[in-house]
């Protein structure tokens, strides 16, 4: 069984990182979601000032603020689009 998924953060017109990663947590505007690999289909929205965490499939550990964004989860793959 897969024990990662594609993630690809993106700030406004740049790539923060692309990659494999194990886990992904946001605060979306429903409130606090985790995403391990074959998470089922999302989409949100970011909540305003929210820390979005993640770890690489390395198991380094890192943490994004963002101000707003949108999260998309589909096909075991995660983009995330923030400001």
């Amino acid at each position: 069984m897969e024990d990662s998924f594609q993630l690809k953060i993106l700030e406004e017109d740049k790539t923060v990182y692309s990659g494999k990663a194990k886990y992904l947590s946001a605060v979306t505007s429903s409130g606090s979601i985790g995403f391990e690999a074959m998470h089922e289909g999302f989409a949100g929205t970011l909540a305003s000032g929210s820390i979005l965490g993640f770890k690489t499939k390395d198991g380094e550990s890192r943490e994004l603020t963002v101000n707003w964004g949108v999260l998309l989860f589909h096909d075991n793959k995660c983009t995330v689009t923030f400001a």
